[in-house]
């Protein structure tokens, strides 16, 4: 509709811009009402606020006196933490595909499935 569109180009960044399509779905709210299966599919206090602090676009306190990346990057880090979750230099991509890996596999076990872990590997010479 044409409204959203409007309001979507009025988004300081595109990186709101995907935020608020993201949010938009018929399903996105969902996670907010699922019932864990298992204590370990629970999210803590922190993890909720960081979902939570992503989902509504809100600033990091914690950041706002981070003004350059702490790893090799050397880039600019927003109040939003967008910049820390796409970082190569820090992990944080592969660190976050490797967790949610480990938890569906472990979600589908519980269920019994039988599944096999994701096999990583390293090329000779790179780190």
């Amino acid at each position: 509709d044409r409204q959203f569109q409007n309001f979507l180009q009025s988004c300081p960044s595109k990186e709101d811009r995907a935020r608020l399509i993201s949010c938009g779905g018929s399903m996105a709210g969902k996670w907010l009402e699922a019932i864990p299966c298992s204590q370990k599919f629970t999210l803590s206090n922190a993890q909720f606020r960081t979902a939570a602090f992503m989902r509504l676009g809100v600033s990091f306190p914690e950041l706002s006196n981070i003004k350059k990346c702490v790893n090799q990057c050397g880039k600019d880090v927003d109040s939003k933490g967008y910049h820390l979750l796409t970082c190569k230099f820090g992990g944080g991509p592969i660190r976050r595909h490797d967790h949610f890996m480990d938890s569906f596999y472990e979600m589908l076990r519980s269920l019994d499935f039988r599944c096999r872990k994701e096999l990583t590997a390293q090329l000779k010479g790179k780190k």
